[in-house]
């Protein structure tokens, strides 16, 4: 079940749970919420006070616009397991989608404490910066981020978007070009 560990009181539960867990994450990224949401909720029922069988659901309700749940289902996870970056980063992703950019670069500043280098923990506060009309801490982060993990192309498009804004067309014909290569087929570029 990824990388995370899990306390499962039998081999047969844990096969139920990792089976419905896996098939909400594929059904989450397909984009099929309503299916997604029903494996998380099965295991949820088996595994109440499992962090990572928090933390997902949680994700998904933030997704569906329901912040304050999903940010409350996140939060039974960090007080789990205070060790996983990835949780200590989601309600900062509920926090910015609610409009709340300041408590939100709180919440992402805890998350690189656990982990100084989570991709998404960095992204965070690049997108905080964007709202916040910080334009040169935004370029510092997704930066930061791109030198992680050069591949990411959410950093790249912003980094682009950015450069374009500010007109530094140099800047952004390079990220282009980057995006481009990574990903040929993506339009935003």
């Amino acid at each position: 079940m990824n990388k995370y560990t899990c306390n499962f009181q039998s081999q047969p539960q844990r096969n139920q749970v990792e089976q419905l867990i896996n098939n909400a994450i594929r059904f989450h990224k397909q984009g099929n919420l309503p299916q997604a949401e029903r494996n998380y909720k099965q295991a949820l029922r088996m595994q109440p006070k499992n962090a990572y069988v928090l933390n997902l659901p949680g994700v998904l309700r933030s997704q569906k616009g329901d912040h304050k749940e999903g940010e409350k289902l996140i939060k039974k996870a960090i007080k789990i397991d205070s060790k996983v970056a990835d949780y200590h980063s989601n309600p900062g992703l509920c926090l910015l989608q609610e409009g709340k950019p300041e408590e939100a670069e709180k919440v992402f500043k805890k998350a690189l404490q656990v982990d100084p280098e989570f991709v998404p923990a960095l992204f965070g506060p690049g997108n905080v910066s964007l709202r916040l009309n910080k334009p040169g801490d935004a370029i510092d982060y997704f930066r930061k981020v791109i030198d992680i993990d050069p591949r990411y192309l959410p950093a790249c498009n912003n980094l682009g978007n950015l450069y374009r804004e500010l007109r530094q067309y140099d800047e952004t014909l390079k990220i282009s070009n980057k995006v481009l290569e990574l990903k040929p087929d993506f339009t935003e570029a």
